[in-house]
């Protein structure tokens, strides 16, 4: 009799929770309903986005920009995936070269406005010195990437002194790529074909940026890649100096890369 008790006990015990459980599930799956919804649209984007980051293959966008580094989606994507990749340099490069051939200001201003706050953003503590012992941990295969992080560490720091403060703004950014490209011609100018067989980025975009500054585009250049900001300033300097600007954009559109 008892034991009959105890399995009556049992049974009701599982029909209460199968009955809970069916519950809690109609309740998700009308939560569920409600989302979709009132926030189709929303789904949809977040959907989308997930698959075009998915897309995203290494091999893939180099492939692309190979094929035609003047085309402008392949730039985005390009880009895209090496700002996923979280390694400052490679995003960096791929970054200003997008900004070189996008003329949509919409586009190129939320892209800017990253760079922007980047470079003038100075986390709290953040000093030469920090920077320095931070990269004593780093080994020696990253030396090239390494070297131009903390250059970027070291002008991002200079810019935030009092002595710049009373500078125009873009006089404040032509100085920081004269010195960050200054920098970057004497770390590829060292650098051996093994230090840099692992580095696609900087193996292939430090020339171009190379040459733009040896061939003395580098003003021409920095205000192109600002013109989205649409200030006084930039859009005077670029009225004036006209004829740069297209010379810049038409030695630009035919250079000859040599993606290896």
């Amino acid at each position: 009799m008892k034991q009959e008790e105890q399995r009556v006990t049992q049974n009701n015990t599982k029909t209460v929770l199968e009955i809970k459980l069916t519950y809690y599930i109609v309740v998700i799956l009308k939560i569920r309903s409600i989302i979709m919804t009132k926030f189709k649209y929303l789904s949809l984007i977040v959907f989308f986005t997930l698959i075009s980051c998915a897309s995203l293959d290494e091999k893939a966008v180099q492939e692309k920009f190979k094929s035609d580094p003047n085309n402008i989606n392949f730039s985005y994507d390009i880009y895209s995936y090496y700002k996923q990749q979280a390694v400052l340099t490679d995003h960096l490069l791929t970054m200003w070269r997008y900004l070189i051939i996008e003329d949509n200001p919409v586009n190129a201003k939320s892209v800017l406005d990253v760079f922007v706050k980047r470079l003038y953003t100075v986390p709290a503590g953040m000093d030469a010195q920090t920077i320095y012992i931070g990269s004593e941990n780093l080994t020696k295969k990253n030396t090239i990437g390494t070297s131009l992080e903390m250059s970027f560490g070291f002008l991002k720091i200079s810019l935030s002194n009092k002595n710049n403060g009373y500078k125009p703004f873009m006089q404040k950014n032509v100085e920081f790529f004269k010195s960050y490209f200054d920098i970057l011609k004497g770390v590829y100018s060292k650098a051996s074909e093994q230090d840099l067989e692992s580095e696609y980025v900087i193996r292939n975009f430090a020339p171009y940026f190379i040459e733009l500054y040896d061939k003395n585009y580098l003003e021409a250049f920095v205000y192109q890649i600002f013109k989205s900001t649409n200030t006084n300033e930039i859009n005077t300097w670029l009225m004036k100096n006209n004829d740069k600007v297209q010379e810049f954009k038409n030695w630009s559109n035919q250079y000859k890369w040599n993606i290896k």
